[in-house]
């Protein structure tokens, strides 16, 4: 319910209560406005003068991935800006590009190992013969390969290990975020595992040494999965959030 009918719960509940009924069932959620911005200044609305932006008009302009996922960056109780020209941006400043990006670029990953044939490359070592076997990537990029957990003792840099231990904490940002109802805790988790991904990915572009696949075949093989383990965890929270994972960006 909007704020402006907190009013009415107590009431509705005191009904209930009259009635037979347990008056704890009624869950409300009281929602604040939403202040829409284009060019810096908001954009004036009234329901008496009859002008106002409806919601699809508002999916029209910036997209449902963008509108969602903006609606759901902040508590129900707290008022929203919902900037138009920042939601319609293709650049890291779109918290929602900033986030489907990361997908898109890991999996870019992939499909330059299947195109140049990198794969013949990784995980051929006697120590994953036996090893259990998991799909990594998506669509035609997407391979079967057998995965030692003793790979990932590559992992060593500072930011290697900050990213495993945020992937780690995907479960329990969920369960946090679920029982009180504040997606926002997952939208403001994603855009922070997405940003220390970004930060990651790029070191690669000032050192070879640093890119995810290079001519190390076992830290490549680790950074690999590294990677694999986020792009899971991007696209399971898109998906949670109704918002799309593209392999493409």
């Amino acid at each position: 319910w909007g704020a402006d009918h907190h009013g009415y719960v107590p009431r509705v509940r005191a009904s209930l209560e009259a009635l037979g009924y347990d008056p704890k069932a009624l869950e409300v959620l009281i929602l604040q406005l939403v202040h829409l911005k284009r060019g810096g200044e908001t954009v004036s609305m009234g329901k008496r003068a009859g002008k106002f932006v409806t919601v699809r008009e508002l999916i029209d302009e910036v997209g449902v991935d963008a509108a969602r996922f903006f609606f759901l960056t902040r508590r129900a109780d707290a008022s929203l800006d919902f900037d138009l020209e920042l939601a319609k941006k293709h650049s890291l400043e779109n918290p929602v590009y900033h986030v489907q990006y990361v997908h898109a670029r890991i999996q870019s990953i992939f499909r330059k190992l299947s195109e140049e044939d990198g794969w013949k490359g990784l995980f051929r070592r006697e120590e994953f013969s036996e090893a259990p076997r998991y799909r990594i990537g998506m669509g035609s990029e997407a391979r079967e390969i057998r995965v030692n957990p003793a790979a990932l003792a590559a992992l060593t840099m500072p930011e290697e290990l900050a990213l495993i231990r945020k992937t780690h904490e995907f479960f329990r940002v969920v369960e946090g975020a679920a029982a009180p109802r504040e997606p926002h805790r997952l939208t403001s988790f994603l855009v922070e595992l997405a940003s220390a991904y970004h930060s990651y990915y790029t070191m690669g572009n000032r050192d070879r040494d640093l890119r995810v696949v290079s001519d190390d075949a076992e830290r490549s093989e680790a950074r690999v999965l590294l990677s694999a383990a986020v792009q899971v965890v991007v696209r399971r929270g898109l998906g949670l959030l109704g918002v799309g994972a593209p392999e493409r960006m």
